[in-house]
Parts: structure tokens; sequence; C-alpha cells
């Protein structure tokens, strides 16, 4: 059977991170010697769209090699009521077998 040729896959949709976030003090033991945290932890809920792009070439009938980039990028709501975009990225490259 012969293999196809060459493919890009692309796609897209949205997405919902969940960060956090642990902020420890430089100034720890004396903050929490006052009898304040040292320590404090954030999390949030970030809505945002992510995409991906893949190229795939066959190796012959069963095997096949694919490089890939993505990305996300979500607005992070903030205590001043401000929106930050949070982007994150990732590239890879990798292969396989089909059976």
């Amino acid at each position: 059977m012969p293999s196809a040729g060459p493919s890009l896959r692309l796609a897209a949709g949205p997405s919902l991170t969940h960060l956090w976030q642990e902020v420890e003090r430089g100034d720890r033991s004396i903050v929490e010697a006052a009898g304040y945290p040292g320590t404090a932890h954030y999390r949030a809920l970030a809505p945002g769209v992510t995409g991906e792009a893949a190229f795939r070439v066959p190796l012959g009938v069963a095997l096949w090699a694919e490089a890939l980039v993505g990305g996300t990028a979500a607005a992070l709501p903030t205590r001043r009521d401000q929106n930050v975009t949070y982007l994150e990225g990732h590239a890879g490259v990798g292969a396989g077998a089909s059976f």
C-alpha cells in the first residue's frame, strides 16, 4: 500500500488554563517572627485560545516523522480588575508508527 505524502495539520480552539503561584518573601523569617505569613499562594483560571500546527512526513508505509509548534494566549485576571495576557508556547519533534 503506498503511503500518503507530507501533511499539514492545523488546530485551534478555546482553552482554560489553571495557574498556581507560590511567592516567598526574601525576609520571610523576620516577617513570620512578627506574626505575618512569609509565603503567599495564588490561583487563577484564565480563559483564552490555543492553537497548533504540525507537519508530518511519511518514512515508508507505516513510519512517520513530525514537527509541531503551538501556543496558548489567555486573559489572566488580576486584583486590580485588569487583564494581563498570559502566553505559553511549545514546540516538538517526534517519530512514530501507524498500524
